[in-house]
């Protein structure tokens, strides 16, 4: 219960009725999701606070410190730094009086957590905590009225949001094209974009404004779900409506459906196709993350699929942050880049984070009733229905091609808005979907490409078993099998025991289980969950010296290796 706009929340045994002290510690505990504290500073313009809250013996409290001025405006705020829980605000206001400070639970497990909570007077930098212009303090330089008007109108709260985003670009050219002081005034907005974007979408929305705005190699052309793309070109002064409505249509609203030719999967027999497209029904998420709703439609991208499949067993949460549900029937995903060359280990450490905007529309069979999910799905009955985001992300990441991305490491060829961007593959999926990776293993090919040659003998394959040990031991285990040689026919399956057939040549699989004690892998096929009496048997235990013995060591076959291949972030 308060008394006073800037009390301290009942829930601290330490009750203020007026401003917190500075320069000593407030100890208060939080208990559930969204529980909020709050305190109150009298600050002096000009004045440097140095605002802080942590965890009190527990590492799972997860808050977030909120400034707000007394308009209820948001002013800054802070999650905390990579690797730690504990925010820390730098707050220098511009203006005086007083200001509620919240600290919020973000934390979805119940108890009691004890923290302590401060405001010192001096200065910290921290690059994780995100301040606000206030409403007296607009963009200066901007020059026609219009979008001066525009954008004043926008930032009344203080922060920009998609759709305000949007409509500042339409009004852009709502005269028919984009005039040399409209082009002018939104690169102008594009250079001081940061201080008015939220901290959760501020990557993703400055990357796809600046796309607009300022241009990028995947604007040559608007596909739209077409087998001809139609030239499209970066936006400037001249521009008419009808680029700019592509290029924000591409970019915001993710119309820019990919190329619908759909490679088919040469290991499973299934023939090239023309998808069509449809509205997909179900939710994002439903229930758990893992790899069991991981399923390979008709499309030859068996990799990018057992990739997925071991990340979303190993780490769930990975998954679920490479989406920003923008709440208007898109998204935003996110991938990341992958370095030039094919050596490995492959150090995706200084990789760039880059988002696309994607709708819910998915690709389908291209028949009378258009109900059934072509690509990757959740289920094997591929309802309209299922949970959506194994086939969002695929057609994010053929989106995601058209940036150039992964065709460094790819090849030409693998560069544009398709879905054969998307066809054959070997590890790069890991590095694609997980941040800061480095990426282990394959064995040698011909031309000495995908080296290490980490499994030249037993001894070698037992030193690269213990690296993966060590990586699953400290958090990690993504990993993937690459079967590019076919096995005698006395060395397939694998356990012998197994009635029916595991490893198949030209396919990809995901690593979605290790057993330490026993060395045993349990390995997915990323065509699905098999039932009883299959011809291919999905998931499947191999022991590490079966592994080696029967597969990884056979002669190499038709160029490629067989390999195995881990990630460690």
């Amino acid at each position: 219960m308060e008394t006073s706009p800037f009390l301290i929340d009942g829930n601290n045994p330490y009750f203020f009725s007026g401003t917190a002290p500075l320069n000593e510690k407030i100890y208060g505990f939080s208990t559930d999701l969204g529980d909020v504290d709050s305190y109150y500073l009298d600050a002096r313009p000009g004045e440097t606070y140095l605002i802080s809250v942590s965890g009190v013996g527990a590492d799972i409290f997860d808050p977030k410190l909120v400034i707000r001025n007394r308009a209820g405006e948001v002013v800054a705020s802070s999650s905390g730094m990579p690797g730690s829980y504990d925010p820390v605000i730098s707050f220098k206001p511009e203006l005086g009086g007083g200001y509620k400070i919240d600290v919020v639970n973000e934390d979805d497990i119940s108890g009691s957590f004890p923290f302590v909570f401060s405001i010192q007077e001096g200065s910290y930098s921290n690059p994780y905590s995100r301040s606000y212009h206030a409403l007296t303090d607009p963009i200066t330089g901007l020059q026609d009225l219009e979008t001066k008007a525009s954008f004043d109108s926008a930032i009344g709260d203080s922060v920009l949001t998609k759709k305000e985003l949007e409509n500042l670009l339409y009004s852009a050219g709502d005269g028919g094209e984009v005039s040399a002081q409209e082009f002018n005034d939104l690169r102008v907005i594009s250079g001081n974009l940061s201080s008015y974007l939220a901290p959760d979408t501020a990557t993703y929305y400055q990357q796809i404004f600046d796309n607009v705005v300022l241009g990028s190699v995947a604007n040559e052309y608007y596909t739209g779900g077409r087998l001809k793309a139609d030239p499209l070109g970066d936006l400037h002064a001249g521009s008419s409506s009808t680029q700019l409505d592509r290029l924000i249509g591409k970019w915001f609203l993710g119309s820019d459906l990919p190329n619908p030719i759909f490679p088919g999967d040469a290991a499973h027999n299934e023939p090239d196709t023309i998808v069509a497209y449809a509205e997909g029904l179900g939710p994002l998420f439903e229930g758990d993350v893992n790899y069991k709703v991981v399923n390979q439609g008709g499309l030859a991208d068996c990799w990018f699929v057992a990739a997925s499949a071991s990340i979303a067993e190993f780490r769930p949460d990975t998954i679920r942050s490479l989406f920003i549900d923008n709440g208007d029937g898109t998204y935003g995903v996110r991938f990341w880049n992958i370095p030039t060359g094919q050596n490995l280990p492959l150090d995706n450490r200084e990789a760039d984070e880059h988002w696309v905007t994607i709708n819910r529309e998915v690709p389908v069979t291209d028949d009378d009733h258009r109900d059934q999910i072509a690509g990757m799905k959740s289920t094997d009955s591929a309802r309209l229905t299922d949970q959506l985001w194994p086939t969002l992300l695929e057609k994010a990441a053929a989106q995601a091609s058209e940036l150039k991305l992964f065709s460094t490491y790819r090849g030409l060829g693998y560069d544009l808005n398709s879905y054969a961007s998307l066809a054959g593959g070997l590890g790069e999926g890991l590095a694609m979907l997980e941040p800061s990776a480095v990426i282990y293993g394959f064995n040698r090919d011909v031309q000495d490409l995908y080296a290490n040659a980490v499994y030249n003998s037993p001894f070698e394959w037992q030193q690269y078993l213990s690296g993966y040990q060590s990586a699953k031991n400290s958090g990690n285990g993504p990993a993937i099998v690459i079967s590019m040689s076919w096995a005698d026919a006395s060395l397939n399956p694998i356990p012998p025991e197994t009635a029916g057939f595991t490893f198949i040549s030209g396919h990809a699989y995901g690593v979605v289980g290790y057993d330490q004690q026993t060395s045993d892998f349990t390995i997915y096929n990323p065509w699905g969950t098999s039932l009883p009496g299959a011809k291919n048997i999905s998931p499947f235990k191999a022991s590490s010296s079966d592994l080696y013995r029967k597969f990884l060591s056979l002669p190499i076959s038709g160029g490629l290796a067989n390999g195995f291949a881990y990630s460690v972030v």
